[in-house]
């Protein structure tokens, strides 16, 4: 087999992108620690602007073929540009351009899957995660403000977690360790339990026979890919709200089971049927219009002229989704999953790479749950489970040349 790790990229443009993924994981969890980088909104967006920069210079690595061979990501990212360009001219003050530089990012660099995974600066992201992410890590223990910040802050261990066979002795240990630490600080943050306790199981698959492991995979993805929608029809039509659960098995008092979802898909819908823009979506300049962010506005000092204020983004990510590129969004970011997971499970030479497929299509539920859309570690994570769900490269290797690549080159130690 030709040494997939001969890539047109140079050690230095490989170096410049991961050390930006190390800087986003840093810098995205800023805002809760008691020393800040960039403490005013000024220094966010310009930070936000600088590690922009990286994802697109490295677009000139996207190929033809790449772009041929997945239409749907294609077509879903042509429609966030476009989005995006009419929410340059709805910048009609300060707040709505910083909300702009603010939203875009996190959800246009999804571009970036259509090179990510190239092999070279795959290894140079997971040895700078290694060398730098994990050190800094005691920084973040000394200055966090909060507990769950851990969970925000270590995503890339998910990818440890899903080719958790293949690593060595020494990495099981570590990524274990890692885990439970996160796990131990996010007893209250449900999210993060949810996305790392499903990455570990789904990581566990690999050492069952691949027969039963492909049978699951594909079970699951069509479960993770069609539950989501289901449920929201139930919602809608006030048959069942899956959010209110905990209440109505009467555990109200639990935060951890708290509907904290419900009200947002409502304040959402209804203001995009309110103002229409069910369909296109209202760019990421603006927000949805919300009631309960009225509270926090004038906690800030401001005065709310009307009954309602824009909630600029929402910790639920298809929210976002639809708010700023409507339905049409909606329907191509949910095809970008479909096709994506159905390349991995269905046409990858290895059972790693269907275990990611699996994975991809485990977030497209979680995105109904939770996930900020914002230049931060979580979403880079994304972006990477989806390049290697396309890309060729770790697709068509064998399972052997996998589990040698992570106990070698990508191990902890």
């Amino acid at each position: 087999m030709t040494n997939t790790f001969n890539s047109p990229y140079t050690i230095k443009k490989t170096s410049i992108l991961a050390f930006t993924v190390v800087l986003v994981s840093f810098l995205a969890v800023d805002m809760w620690l008691e020393i800040k980088f960039s403490s005013t909104w000024t220094a966010q967006l310009l930070r936000n602007i600088i590690l922009t920069i990286p994802f697109i210079w490295g677009c000139q690595y996207i190929t033809r073929s790449t772009i041929k061979n997945n239409k749907w990501v294609a077509a879903y990212i042509c429609w966030v540009c476009i989005v995006c360009i009419i929410g340059l001219f709805e910048c009609y003050s300060k707040n709505n351009l910083a909300n702009f530089l603010v939203n875009t990012p996190g959800t246009i660099l999804i571009i970036s899957c259509l090179y990510i995974a190239k092999p070279n600066l795959l290894l140079k992201i997971a040895t700078y995660w290694k060398y730098y992410s994990l050190p800094l890590l005691i920084i973040i223990i000394i200055t966090c403000k909060i507990n769950d910040v851990y969970g925000f802050y270590l995503c890339f261990l998910q990818i440890y977690l899903l080719f958790f066979k293949t690593l060595n002795k020494k990495s099981k240990i570590i990524t274990l360790l890692l885990l439970l630490f996160i796990l131990f600080f996010s007893l209250d943050a449900r999210s993060h339990i949810i996305k790392y306790g499903i990455a570990f199981i789904i990581g566990l698959l690999a050492y069952i026979k691949t027969n039963r492991l492909i049978f699951i995979a594909k079970i699951g993805r069509i479960f993770c890919l069609i539950v989501p929608i289901f449920f929201f029809i139930l919602g809608v039509t006030k048959t069942f709200n899956i959010f209110e659960i905990g209440e109505q098995n009467g555990s109200n008092k639990n935060e951890a089971l708290a509907d904290t979802r419900t009200f947002i898909y409502v304040e959402a819908i209804t203001s995009a049927l309110t103002n229409h823009y069910l369909w296109q979506g209202r760019t990421p300049a603006h927000g949805y219009d919300s009631y309960f962010q009225v509270g926090f506005f004038e906690e800030a000092g401001n005065i709310a002229k009307k009954d309602t204020v824009e909630r600029t983004q929402s910790e639920v990510s298809i929210i976002n989704i639809f708010t700023w590129y409507g339905a049409i969004g909606v329907f191509l970011y949910y095809m970008l999953f479909w096709t994506c997971s159905k390349k991995a499970i269905y046409q990858s030479n290895n059972k790693y790479i269907i275990l990611v497929g699996l994975y991809l299509a485990f977030r497209w539920t979680y995105a109904w749950i939770e996930d900020f859309n914002s230049l931060d570690s979580s979403n880079i994570v994304l972006w990477i489970i989806i390049s290697l769900s396309i890309l060729p490269y770790f697709r068509k290797m064998s399972n052997n040349q996998i589990e040698d690549i992570f106990n070698k080159k990508i191990a902890l130690l």
